[in-house]
C-alpha cells in the first residue's frame, strides 16, 4: 500500500487543517504564549470579524459597547430637529379696538427669516362655525365660493397685511401700475432654480413623509393664482392694494410678494374680542434631500404642530369594531317603463392595525367583501283602456237627372268621433316586504361567507337591506304579469380583496385641502400666547457695567446704580405691579444663600420699592459692609380680563451687579525719613479735629498741613496689578523720584508742602481698574496753615475744661461747650496732661521736638510732650501752666526735602509755639458741686471760674471802690475849713 495514496493524501490534509485550527491550544499546552493571545493571532486568518472582536477587546472595548453604540447611530437620524415657528402677541391682553401684533419666530429652517413665507390666516368670532348665520356667512365668505373655510381667513388677514391701511375706496382699478407682480418659489425665496420636493415632519416616528406634489399654501383671489409673476387690475382691486403704488404696504416687496407674505414674519391688526390667528411658515429644512442635486426639504412650520386631521384620517375601526358597509346606490331609481342597473354592497372587515408607511399613524389592514348585483325591473305600467264613439253625420239625398237620363247619387255622411281612456294601477306587490328581503339578503350573504349566521342572529346591523326598495324580488305568481318576472337580480361572485394588496401610498395623500384643515387647528388667541397663563418676559439691564461702593459715611465717590427692567410682551408698563428687593453677597452664584433682602432704609434715594408703575430702580451704591455682589431681583404682575378670562400672569427676573467697593477718604498721615532717607507713614492718622461730643475726631473737609512739612496720603484701595494709579498735585503729576523701590505708582503717596501759608493744595487721585476698567476718582484738599497745638488732659477723672455754656445743633440735640484754657484739678490727685492738634491748625510733627514747661512762669526739667504732677492740699488754689516749643523739621526731613525736592537749607520754615491754661483746685470737677468747696475758696473759686478779663475787670471795681473809701474817710477825719474873705 503507497504511503501517499490519494486517501492517505485526503488523511493528511485533515490531520493539518485539524492542527491549524487547534494551533492557539497546542502551543498554550507547551507554554509557547497566552492561549487567547494565540488564538486571536490564528483566528485572523480564518475570520477577519474574530479578529476584529480581538483587537477591541485588547483595547477595553466589548461588544455590549459597540452594539449600544451602533445602537444609537441607528435611530441618530430620527432625532433632528424639525422646522417650528412661535406667535407672540404685542400686547398681549389688547383692548377691543386697539392695534394688536403678531411676531412670528421660526427655528431649524436653513433660511433666512426674511426669505421665508409667512401665511397668516385671521378668524373672526363671527366667522367661526358655532356663529354662521345667513348673515355672517355672507360676510365671512371673502372668496365667494359658497364656503367659510381656512381660505376666507387667509384672505381677510394677507388683505390686511398687504393694504397697511390704504383708503382703497377712492382708487382708480381701471388701471394698474404694472409692476405689482411676484414670482413664488418653493421653500422660499433664494431656493431659485432648485428641485422641488416637499415633505411632512411626523413628531411620533421621527421621519420625513414625502408629498406627491408641493403645493403654497398662499390665498388667491377668484379666477387669479398667487406668485404667477402677473398682478392685474383684478387682484389689485381684489387685494385691496394701490394700483398707483407697486409696494403699497412699504415692505420692500411688490404687492403679490405681499400677498405671499414674503419676509412678512410681523402681523398687525386691529383687535376685536374673539379674534383667533395663526401662521404656516414655509421654508427649507436644514437637511437636504437624498436626491442627486443642490435640493433641500420644503417644509412647513406651524404655532402647535399638531394636526387632528391626520390622525382622524388613519383612525379607522379596529378589531372587534362594528363591520362597515356600504351600499351604491342605496334607492332604486324611478323607471315605471322598466330598466335595468347595477347596484355594489361593499363590506369592510378590519383585521389587524398597520402603521402607513413613512409615518407613524396607524391604518387598518382591511378585507373588502364585494357583492355586484344586475337588477332588471320590468315596465310597472298596468293600463285599462275605455272609450265612446259619436256616428258621423248621414249623407245627403241624390239629385233626379234629366228626362231620358238618370240621377247623381247623393254625398256620404262625416263619420262620427272615438274616445279612450287609460289608467295605470300600483298594486302592492311593486313594494317588496322589508323583512322577506332581509331573510333572503342575510341567507344569501351568509351562504356567501359575506357574514356568519352568528352574526347574524346577534347583531342587526350587519343586516344590509335599507330602506323599501331592497336588493330582493318576489318569487310568488303576484310578482308576474303575464309570465315575465316584474324583478329579477342576477348576483356576481363575490370579490374579496385585501388592503395590502392596494397601493399604500395612495392612502395617505397630503395635499392643501388637508393642510388647510390643519391650519385650523394651530390658530392662536392674544389670551393663548400672552393670556393669564403665559408668563411675562421681563429682563434687567443695570449701569454702570462696573459701580464702584463707596463704604464711608458720606458716600461722595459711590456710583448711582439704575437697574431698568424691558417687558417683552406687554405694553401695559404703566399698570404692572412692581416688587423690586435687593441682596447682599459674597457670591456670583444666584443659587446661593442670599440672606433677607435690605430695607428700603438701607437704600439711599429709593422712595418706593413695590407698587405700580415703577419700571426702574436706582440707588446709591454706599454700603459700609463692602459686599462683592448685590442681586437685583424684580417681580412684576398684571391682571388679565380678557380673552381666555380675567386672571394673573408673572413674570420674573433678577440681576447680579459686582461691586468695588472702597472707602473714599483719603488717609493722611505725618511721613518719617530715616538716616537712609528712605520715606515712611506715620502710624497715627492726622487730619482729623474734634467734632460733636468731646474725644469724638472725624476727617476734617480741609486738611491743615504746615510749611516744609512731608505729607504721607493713602488711598483705601488694594495696590496690585488690578489697578493704575495717577496722583496729582494742583493738576501737576506727582513725581516718585523720592523712592527708588516704586517702579509705578501706588496707593501710597508722599508730598512736600512747599507753597506758603493760606495757599490751597488740591490733591487728586485716579485709580483703573485694568481688568473692568473702572474709574475710581479721590480728592482731598489741604490747606497750608500756621502750626499751633494745645493742651488737654490725659485723664478727665482728674481734671477737664470748664463748661461754658451749651449750644443746640440743628437737629436740637444739646451739646456741651468746653473752655480751651480753663481747667478744674481735683485735689490731692495725679493729673496728666499732653499736647494735640489745636482745632484745624497742624501739630508739630516730630515727636523729638523739645518742649518746654512753666509752673506759673517757673521753668519745669521735663521737655515731654506730656506732663504729670501731683496736686496737693496746700498747692496755690489757681496756677497756670504754660508749653513752649519751636516748630521746624528734624535733620533727616530737611535733608531728603533738599535730596528729592532741591529745597535750599536756608530757606526751611520755623515757627515759635506756645499754650497757656489756668488751673482751679476742687474737692470735686464735677462742677455742680464746685461750689460747696468752702467758705475760704468762695470767691477764689468764683474768681477763677470766668475768664480773665472778667477778673481783671472785677479788679479795677474793688479798687475804685477801696479808692472811694479811702477819700471818704479822709474827708471825713479832715473836714473842710470855711474861709471869710
Amino acid at each position: 500500500m503507497r504511503i501517499f495514496s490519494p486517501q492517505n493524501r485526503l488523511i493528511l490534509c485533515l490531520i493539518a487543517l485539524f492542527t491549524l485550527l487547534n494551533i492557539p491550544s497546542a502551543l498554550a499546552a507547551f507554554g509557547l504564549g497566552p492561549f487567547e493571545d494565540i488564538k486571536c493571532k490564528a483566528l485572523g486568518l480564518i475570520d477577519p470579524a474574530k479578529a476584529v472582536m480581538c483587537i477591541f477587546k485588547k483595547y477595553g472595548i466589548d461588544d455590549a459597547m459597540i452594539t449600544e453604540n451602533a445602537q444609537y447611530l441607528n435611530v441618530a437620524s430620527l432625532k433632528k430637529p424639525h422646522p417650528q415657528v412661535t406667535v407672540t402677541f404685542t400686547p398681549t391682553d389688547p383692548k377691543p379696538g386697539e392695534k394688536a401684533t403678531a411676531t412670528a419666530t421660526p427655528l431649524n429652517f436653513a433660511n433666512q427669516p426674511e426669505t421665508l413665507y409667512y401665511t397668516w390666516y385671521l378668524q373672526p368670532e363671527i366667522c367661526q362655525e358655532k356663529n354662521l348665520n345667513a348673515e355672517n356667512k355672507a360676510r365671512c365668505d371673502l372668496n365667494k365660493d359658497g364656503e367659510v373655510d381656512v381660505e376666507d381667513f387667509k384672505i381677510k388677514a394677507m388683505r390686511t397685511y398687504a393694504n397697511s391701511g390704504f383708503d382703497y375706496a377712492q382708487a382708480d382699478y381701471g388701471k394698474s401700475d404694472g409692476e405689482s407682480a411676484y414670482k413664488s418659489v418653493y421653500g422660499g425665496d433664494d431656493q431659485k432654480k432648485k428641485n422641488n420636493f416637499c415633505f411632512f415632519y411626523d413628531v411620533k416616528l421621527g421621519k420625513d413623509y414625502q408629498f406627491q406634489d408641493c403645493f403654497h399654501l398662499f390665498p388667491n383671489a377668484p379666477g387669479y393664482t398667487t406668485g404667477d409673476n402677473a398682478f392685474s387690475k383684478g387682484e389689485e382691486y381684489f387685494w385691496r392694494t394701490n394700483p398707483d403704488d407697486p409696494d403699497t404696504a412699504e415692505t420692500g416687496h411688490p404687492d403679490e410678494a405681499n400677498v405671499t407674505g414674503l419676509g412678512a414674519k410681523d402681523f398687525s391688526w386691529t383687535y376685536q374680542p374673539g379674534d383667533r390667528l395663526g401662521v404656516a411658515v414655509e421654508g427649507i429644512a436644514a437637511d437636504s434631500t437624498l436626491f442627486e442635486d443642490s435640493s433641500y426639504k420644503i417644509m412647513w412650520a406651524i404655532p402647535n404642530n399638531t394636526c387632528k386631521v391626520l390622525e382622524k384620517h388613519f383612525d379607522e375601526p379596529g378589531e372587534g369594531k362594528n363591520y362597515g358597509t356600504q351600499l351604491d346606490p342605496t334607492t332604486w331609481p324611478d323607471c315605471p317603463d322598466g330598466c335595468e342597473f347595477t347596484r355594489t354592497l361593499i363590506k369592510q372587515k378590519p383585521v389587524e392595525a398597520q402603521q402607513a408607511p413613512s409615518s407613524s399613524y396607524t391604518i387598518g389592514d382591511y378585507q373588502y367583501f364585494i357583492k355586484t348585483e344586475t337588477i332588471s325591473l320590468a315596465s310597472r305600467r298596468i293600463a285599462t283602456a275605455t272609450g265612446t264613439a259619436t256616428g258621423g253625420t248621414g249623407g245627403t239625398g241624390g239629385t233626379g237627372g234629366d228626362v231620358g237620363e238618370g240621377g247623381t247619387g247623393g254625398t256620404g255622411g262625416t263619420g262620427g268621433n272615438a274616445t279612450t281612456k287609460i289608467t295605470t294601477e300600483t298594486k302592492d306587490y311593486f313594494k317588496p316586504d322589508a323583512a322577506v328581503c332581509n331573510e333572503i339578503d342575510t341567507h344569501s350573504l351568509v351562504s356567501e361567507n359575506f357574514f356568519t349566521q352568528a352574526q347574524v342572529d346577534s347583531n342587526v346591523k350587519y343586516q344590509v337591506a335599507l330602506g323599501t326598495n331592497q336588493s330582493c324580488c318576489g318569487s310568488t305568481d303576484d310578482f308576474k304579469k303575464d309570465g315575465t318576472a316584474l324583478c329579477s337580480i342576477t348576483n356576481s361572485a363575490i370579490e374579496i380583496v385585501d388592503s395590502s394588496e392596494l397601493e399604500l401610498d395612495t392612502i395617505f395623500n397630503m395635499n392643501k385641502d388637508y393642510f388647510n384643515k390643519c391650519l385650523l387647528e394651530n390658530m392662536l388667541k392674544p389670551s393663548e400666547s400672552g393670556g393669564k397663563n403665559e408668563k411675562i418676559e421681563v429682563s434687567l439691564s443695570y449701569s454702570p457695567e462696573n459701580p464702584v461702593n463707596d463704604t464711608s459715611n458720606e458716600g461722595d465717590n459711590a456710583d448711582w446704580i439704575s437697574v431698568v427692567s424691558t417687558i417683552e410682551n406687554s405694553t401695559k408698563k404703566e399698570s404692572l405691579h412692581y416688587a423690586w428687593t435687593v441682596y447682599m453677597g459674597d457670591s456670583a452664584d444666584a443659587e446661593e444663600e442670599w440672606g433677607d433682602p435690605l430695607l428700603k432704609s438701607q437704600l439711599i434715594g429709593v422712595e418706593q420699592t413695590t407698587g405700580a408703575g415703577i419700571p426702574h430702580l436706582k440707588f446709591k451704591a454706599n454700603f459700609s459692609d463692602a459686599p462683592k455682589y448685590l442681586k437685583v431681583k424684580l417681580n412684576v404682575s398684571e391682571k388679565v380680563t380678557s380673552g381666555a378670562g380675567e386672571g394673573t400672569r408673572k413674570g420674573y427676573a433678577e440681576a447680579i451687579i459686582p461691586l468695588s467697593s472702597f472707602n473714599n477718604n483719603l488717609s493722611v498721615f505725618h511721613t518719617l525719613v530715616d538716616d537712609s532717607l528712605t520715606l515712611a507713614k506715620g502710624d497715627e492718622e492726622i487730619c482729623q479735629i474734634y467734632a460733636g461730643s468731646r474725644g469724638q475726631l472725624v476727617d476734617a473737609a480741609i486738611c491743615p498741613v504746615a510749611p516744609d512739612e512731608i505729607v504721607a496720603v493713602k488711598a483705601n484701595i488694594t495696590s496690585g496689578e488690578d489697578y493704575d494709579f495717577l496722583w496729582t498735585l494742583n493738576g501737576q503729576a506727582l513725581s516718585y523720584k523720592y523712592d527708588s523701590d516704586f517702579t509705578e505708582p501706588g496707593n501710597l503717596i508722599f508730598f512736600p508742602v512747599l507753597a506758603p501759608e493760606g495757599s490751597t493744595l488740591s490733591l487728586s487721585l485716579v485709580a483703573t481698574n485694568q481688568k473692568t476698567g473702572v474709574k475710581i476718582s479721590l480728592n482731598k484738599t489741604f490747606l497750608v496753615s500756621e502750626p499751633d497745638f494745645k493742651i488737654i488732659s490725659a485723664d478727665e477723672s482728674t481734671s477737664k475744661p470748664k463748661t461754658l455754656g451749651h449750644y443746640i445743633d440743628l437737629d436740637g440735640k444739646e451739646w456741651p461747650d468746653y473752655s480751651q484754657t480753663e481747667f478744674l484739678a481735683l485735689d490731692d490727685s495725679t493729673i496728666k496732661l499732653a499736647l494735640a492738634p489745636f482745632a484745624s491748625v497742624p501739630f508739630p510733627a516730630k515727636e523729638d521736638l523739645p518742649i518746654t514747661w512753666y509752673w506759673n512762669d517757673i521753668q519745669l526739667e521735663t521737655t515731654d510732650r506730656s506732663l504729670s504732677f501731683k496736686a496737693f492740699e496746700n498747692m496755690e488754689t489757681s496756677f497756670s501752666l504754660k508749653a513752649e516749643g519751636i516748630y521746624t523739621q528734624d535733620n533727616n526731613t530737611k535733608k531728603a526735602l533738599n535730596e528729592y525736592w532741591g529745597v535750599i537749607l536756608g530757606e526751611f520754615y520755623e515757627q515759635p509755639l506756645s499754650q497757656i491754661i489756668d488751673f482751679t483746685l476742687a474737692d470735686s470737677i464735677d462742677e455742680s458741686e464746685a461750689a460747696q468747696n468752702g467758705q475760704g475758696r468762695i470767691l477764689a473759686s468764683f474768681i477763677s471760674s470766668v475768664p480773665a478779663y472778667f477778673a481783671f475787670l472785677f479788679r479795677l471795681v474793688l479798687t475804685a471802690f477801696v479808692l472811694l473809701a479811702a477819700i471818704w474817710i479822709l474827708f471825713a477825719l479832715f473836714p473842710q475849713v470855711q474861709k471869710n474873705d
